[in-house]
């Protein structure tokens, strides 16, 4: 309703989630965090289960997120291999594939580049979703 106040700190904001996007991918960062995330998605889905009073919808995209922060220090095998150390060993032989290994760091930029596509997804949204309906058309 009053979201012209907000525009002055889009900036700062952004570019704050966006350091903290790259703090994440760290590999001990991501693994720690997409536990934590996994945590907070089964409790939510617990919650949920009780009393429905949570969004689907929300709880699979904090499921997704916590995939997603859980898999993607595997991305670095190529650069960092002590990570695939206490992987197991199906893991470890997956990753070890002459096919797989060259995929490894363009999945790890699509895993970077994720959110910032989401969010450029919801600025195509946004507009014809909540802002046309408003307006009456």
């Amino acid at each position: 309703h009053q979201g012209r106040y907000l525009f002055g700190g889009l900036l700062p904001i952004s570019t704050f989630a966006a350091l903290a996007w790259r703090e994440l991918m760290q590999p001990l960062q991501g693994k720690v965090t997409g536990f934590l995330t996994a945590v907070l998605t089964i409790s939510l889905a617990g919650a949920n289960f009780m009393s429905d009073v949570q969004d689907k919808v929300t709880i699979l995209v904090i499921g997704l997120l916590a995939m997603l922060l859980v898999i993607q220090p595997f991305l670095l095998t190529g650069s960092v291999d002590p990570i695939i150390v206490g992987a197991p060993s199906l893991l470890q032989r997956w990753f070890g594939w002459r096919y797989v290994r060259p995929l490894l760091p363009a999945l790890r930029k699509l895993v970077w580049a994720t959110p910032f596509l989401a969010l450029l997804f919801l600025d195509f949204v946004i507009p014809f979703r909540y802002i046309v309906p408003q307006l009456g058309f």
